[in-house]
């Protein structure tokens, strides 16, 4: 879960961020530096374990790291591609595995962005 705070930690000032064109630089650096080497450190520790989530049944750590994938995949980072994580194929199956989970899936339609 601590992966999923860090994260959440180094996107958040973009969040806060109210000048635009400052925003949009922050989230191209994001997704130059900081997303690529996150993601990649998630898909090794991901890989090495024998399944779809990260202790071999769903936890709350693998609901945190798909909503962060959520957020890049449908768009919600503006200046993030939607594709950043495509080749990630351990973190994408976890993605899938937990929003296709019925109250995942109706908790994000109802949150949608």
């Amino acid at each position: 879960m601590d992966c999923a705070t860090d994260y959440y930690i180094n996107i958040r000032p973009s969040f806060m961020e109210k000048d635009e064109a400052k925003k949009m630089e922050m989230r191209a650096d994001l997704a130059a530096n900081y997303i690529p080497k996150w993601l990649s450190n998630m898909e090794k520790q991901l890989s090495s374990t024998d399944g779809t989530f990260f202790d071999g049944q769903m936890t709350v750590a693998d609901m945190m790291i798909a909503y962060r994938l959520h957020h890049m995949k449908n768009g919600v980072l503006d200046g993030i591609p939607t594709t950043i994580a495509d080749s990630c194929p351990s973190l994408c199956a976890l993605y899938d595995a937990v929003v296709s989970e019925p109250k995942v899936a109706a908790f994000l339609a109802k949150h949608a962005k």
